[in-house]
């Protein structure tokens, strides 16, 4: 099966030009993929993998490859679709009997066909860390709005799909290709649930998609770096974001940003909502963002995790009111960190490290 290469050609800037109709072929292109230009889609169309396959020379190297048939077996189509459904809010009706009715119809549309090879933008890695990046386009997906409005007015679905309609979170949603990733000697299935950077002043060739590859939305697949402790333990550096008073059904945990009607009194072009300063009754929420990520060691066989942002992580913790708020509470239990309002200082969330 050929691959679909997308050349990239830069304008007056680095912020402006255009992606090239694809050239399809049966072999690699020459040259390099990089940022932010060539796109490389591995078993483009409506097919499985057929064995394309693309090596990059790190520290060692690294291998990308599209998905056979075979790797598609019952357990994987389970793993990925349970992922994407916990992702868009959907994780309560994988126990439901609706689920294989889901599957079936993901199924129909060629849906793993579609997603059996990476679109590449690039692939790089920090000298320091020894920390992977791989550059991947993300496309918007429907399925789920789809199968809800076909089957809204059924006599024996439309219950369930208005059900699914009242949980679903609030679109778009973005989903990229599957590749199958050899570093080190071992092997994963990597794909990414983010939300992508749009590059809105390259202008496309026309026909991108989860199908064919290409596309101006980008985010990374990272894999595990190389960073250690005295203790040859691979560590990971801790990060966290603030909120006050996040209602409970708020999906974003208070990330998202709201817009005023310019109509409306006190407009403000971008405000966002539940930040400090911080009060006496505010229910503050610290959000660990960080990636969680290992790799085993510094020889040529190792075993890495990767982060790709496919599953929600019960990393949030509730803090009803803080004493001290700059205390490094790594050490004590979440469930023990109630505590009443005397002071709020001013402080930073950082590293815990």
């Amino acid at each position: 099966m050929p691959y679909n290469y997308y050349t990239f050609t830069q304008g007056a800037d680095f912020y402006t030009g255009n992606y090239n109709a694809p050239v399809n072929s049966a072999t690699l292109p020459t040259g390099t993929v990089c940022q932010p230009g060539d796109i490389l889609k591995m078993s483009p169309g409506n097919v499985f993998g057929t064995g394309e396959s693309i090596t990059f020379s790190l520290d060692y190297s690294l291998t990308i490859e599209s998905p056979l048939v075979t790797d598609w077996d019952t357990s994987f189509k389970n793993e990925w679709f349970q992922a994407y459904m916990t992702k868009v809010g959907l994780s309560r009706f994988i126990t439901n009997p609706i689920y294989p009715t889901l599957l079936s119809a993901f199924e129909a549309t060629f849906g793993f066909e579609q997603l059996s090879g990476l679109s590449i933008a690039y692939v790089n890695q920090d000298a320091a860390s020894l920390e992977v990046r791989i550059g991947v386009n993300l496309y918007i997906n429907t399925f789920f709005e789809d199968w809800i409005f076909a089957n809204a007015a059924d006599p024996y679905l439309g219950a369930v799909a208005a059900d699914l309609f009242g949980t679903l979170k609030p679109g778009p949603h973005y989903i990229s290709n599957v590749g199958k990733v050899t570093y080190g000697g071992w092997s994963d299935f990597v794909w990414s649930f983010a939300t992508p950077y749009t590059f809105t002043n390259y202008a496309l060739a026309g026909g991108e998609g989860l199908e064919n590859g290409g596309g101006n939305m980008f985010k990374e697949i990272k894999l595990a770096g190389a960073l250690f402790d005295d203790a040859n333990v691979s560590k990971v550096n801790a990060h966290y974001l603030v909120v006050k008073n996040v209602p409970i059904d708020d999906p974003t945990k208070g990330y998202c940003t709201y817009y005023r009607s310019k109509n409306e009194p006190g407009f403000n072009s971008n405000v966002t909502a539940y930040l400090g300063p911080f009060c006496i009754g505010d229910v503050l929420t610290v959000i660990n963002d960080s990636v969680y990520t290992t790799r085993t060691n510094m020889t040529n066989t190792f075993t890495w995790t990767w982060f790709g942002d496919h599953i929600d992580v019960p990393t949030t913790w509730y803090l009803a009111d803080i004493t001290n708020p700059c205390t490094d509470y790594k050490t004590v239990p979440i469930f023990d960190m109630l505590f009443p309002l005397r002071v709020v200082s001013e402080c930073k969330y950082e590293d815990f490290n």
